[in-house]
């Protein structure tokens, strides 16, 4: 699994970012205490708190990649846990016409999806800007060939894609860069 490290300072996306991110931990701030306090959801509220402690600790680390992509993880993984518990909760809020409650469990996973889908925008960015996945991230004017006819491996003489397969002297299979590779180890002793 990769887990993207940031070495130094965040990039200028990121940083840029900021205001964007205080505004989607302060909706889940107000969503946390109405959760606690309304709703009397403890565990879901314990969760969330977790959540939107690590959001602002990595604001406070001038949006580490690290913890940004880890708030994401877990804004992903509340989703799913909000939705599916939204669900229920949306019914049987309606049919008890608690409409506030409706607005508020319909809120909760909204929120999560945001917070994660930002994040996600700057683990992109992160890659783009030469993270380990940065050619699946690439933009359209700098999208990388995955199979280029004169790749740094083959000017270095360690193969090509399209070799011509032969057989040699001795009737074993060699490719026609193993040959050159021969020719040239044979004169290096002669």
């Amino acid at each position: 699994m990769h887990y993207p490290v940031q070495l130094g300072k965040s990039s200028s996306f990121a940083s840029s970012q900021k205001t964007w991110m205080s505004g989607i931990l302060v909706v889940q701030t107000v969503l946390l205490f109405c959760r606690l306090f309304q709703l009397q959801e403890v565990i879901g509220g314990f969760f969330m708190g977790l959540n939107v402690l690590l959001g602002w600790y990595a604001m406070k680390k001038d949006m580490n990649i690290t913890l940004v992509s880890a708030w994401g993880l877990v804004n992903a993984c509340c989703l799913a846990y909000d939705a599916f518990t939204a669900m229920s909760g949306v019914l049987f809020s309606l049919v008890q016409l608690k409409f506030t409650e409706v607005l508020l469990t319909a809120a909760m996973p909204m929120s999560d999806f945001l917070a994660a889908s930002f994040a996600w925008e700057i683990f992109k960015d992160h890659e783009r800007g030469g993270g380990l996945l940065s050619p699946m991230f690439a933009t359209s004017s700098e999208k990388l060939p995955i199979f280029a006819k004169n790749r740094p491996d083959e000017e270095a003489g360690y193969g090509h894609l399209n070799d011509e397969i032969t057989h040699d002297a001795h009737g074993e299979y060699a490719s026609t860069a193993d040959k050159i590779g021969a020719k040239k180890a044979n004169k290096a002793w002669c």
